[in-house]
Order: structure tokens, then C-alpha cells, then sequence
């Protein structure tokens, strides 16, 4: 499944001409997370899937909320660290995905 969704990514990445290393991929899964980490972007979850908090962050979320909403001040401040691995997203970018 994690192939699936990383292979997902490239493509939406291409299309949207942005770098891993520019995005966040939000989940609700550690499968979604571990494969956004493994296509080179941040990852930030959201508790729609039934896992718990602990789970998200320990499979490497930066910043996990109850909902959409509720992440948007994590990724207004720009998220991880802008380095290779550790991604940013602007609201622009949030807003053309």
C-alpha cells in the first residue's frame, strides 16, 4: 500500500511542479505518513483514521490535530526545518493542491 500511495505522490508532485522537499503530506495513517516521509516530504496528521495521536507522531508526523482546521497554524509557521526530508508548505500551496 505504501508503494501505491508514495507512486500517488510523485505524480500529484509532478504535476503540481513542486519538490518533496517543499511539501507536507497531511494523513490520517501511519501507512500515509510513513509514505510521504519515504517520497522526501514532512508529514502532519489528522485523527480521522481511527488512530491515535502517539501512532501518527511516532511514525513521524511534525504535528498532529483532530482535523484540517486544526493544523493550519503548524503549517503556517512553515513546519519542519526547510531542509531535504523535512518540508514546508505555504497556504498558496496548500490552497493550488
Amino acid at each position: 500500500m505504501a508503494s501505491l500511495i508514495r507512486g500517488s505522490f510523485a505524480v500529484a508532485l509532478r504535476k503540481l511542479g513542486l519538490p518533496a522537499w517543499e511539501t507536507v503530506m497531511i494523513g490520517d495513517t501511519p501507512c500515509d505518513v510513513e509514505a510521504g516521509l519515504e517520497a522526501g516530504t514532512a508529514a502532519a496528521g489528522i485523527l480521522t483514521g481511527g488512530f491515535a495521536q502517539e501512532a501518527l507522531r511516532g511514525a513521524g508526523c511534525y504535528a498532529v490535530s483532530e482535523d484540517l482546521h486544526g493544523l493550519l497554524p503548524d503549517l503556517q509557521r512553515g513546519g519542519p526545518a526547510a531542509t531535504p526530508g523535512a518540508a514546508t508548505a505555504s497556504t498558496s500551496q496548500l490552497k493550488r493542491a
